[in-house]
């Protein structure tokens, strides 16, 4: 196998098993996959025969209602180079973050 189809692999397994993990903790009955990640066809089949294997539903948008948001990471790094001449520059980063570590709190649901 190839590096790139044992990494999507491995992606997949750990995106499932610990999403079936936290489910199971806490007595779900399904599981809703969503966002550019439900396009994969690995991932859609995994989450399938995992849920169904423990009697679990798994609700996922049809492959046509998936989106991948690199369209919209592309426009916004055009932006940034067409509005900062130093963002080409091979020595410099901008980034832009929207939470800070400590204000971050557990998911709790």
């Amino acid at each position: 196998e190839d590096l790139s189809a044992s990494f999507r692999k491995t992606v997949c397994n750990l995106l499932v098993s610990k999403t079936i993990y936290q489910a199971g903790k806490l007595k779900a009955k399904s599981v809703l996959i969503a966002g550019g990640v439900s396009a994969n066809t690995l991932l859609r089949s995994s989450f399938n025969r995992e849920c169904r294997s423990r009697g679990m539903s798994v609700f996922m948008p049809e492959i046509k209602h998936t989106m991948d948001n690199a369209v919209m990471v592309g426009r916004a790094a055009l932006s940034a180079l067409n509005s900062d001449p130093l963002a080409r520059s091979d020595y410099s980063c901008n980034t832009f973050p929207r939470w800070h570590g400590e204000r971050l709190s557990p998911l709790s649901l």
